[in-house]
């Protein structure tokens, strides 16, 4: 597997921590654990042991429980962007060797974090599907579909990274477009009725 492909791992991988914090690093702690095809580099070897996996599985049970009670953008910071950062900062830079270990770390970080405020910022466009409780446990079912789907697809064919980061940055700026086009018509209608009272 050459450098392109490493990094394309690197940086889906930590795009799915942004979705789902636990999944890809419990899944690629098992890959590291049990497979010398695609292993952590050595310092982050401690990510592929029993406990630390143990740990992680805990903390996906709770994230799973978490996201169908509150919206993530209302739970706690530390929860919601700290653990992403930290497991988008160790996958990338565990997976992708191109970089310093601190590079790597930063890169890692910055795409988990950007990768979680697109997912807040696309997750009122699909709760809008349903409505009352079951709009959370929709929202939920699709992001850890997405998340399961897209860390075996990235793992099968690293390359899809790059088209997957390309898909979800062009439905944020369409999204984005679409709300700046219904607030222009909203202040133009609030203008026109405006005017008719004159």
């Amino acid at each position: 597997m050459g450098t392109v492909m490493f990094f394309g791992l690197g940086i889906g991988l930590a795009g799915v921590v942004g979705v789902r914090a636990y999944f890809p690093l419990i899944l690629m702690g098992l890959i590291t654990r049990f497979s010398e095809t695609l292993v952590y580099r050595p310092p982050f070897k401690v990510f592929a042991s029993v406990p630390v996996i143990l740990i992680l599985v805990g903390l996906a049970i709770y994230e799973l429980m978490s996201v169908r009670v509150y919206n993530p953008a209302e739970t706690p910071v530390l929860f919601n962007i700290g653990f992403r950062i930290i497991g988008g900062a160790v996958i990338f830079a565990a997976i992708f060797q191109g970089f310093g270990i601190l590079v790597g770390l930063i890169v890692g970080g910055i795409l988990a974090m950007l990768s979680f405020l697109i997912m807040v910022r696309l997750r009122d466009g699909y709760k809008n599907l349903s409505s009352g409780r079951n709009s959370g446990e929709m929202a939920a079912g699709i992001e850890e579909a997405t998340a399961v789907a897209a860390t075996v697809l990235i793992l099968l064919i690293p390359w899809i990274s790059f088209v997957i980061w390309g898909v979800v940055i062009f439905a944020l700026f369409k999204k984005i477009r679409e709300q700046d086009r219904f607030g222009n018509d909203n202040r133009a209608r609030t203008l026109r009725q405006g005017n008719n009272w004159r």
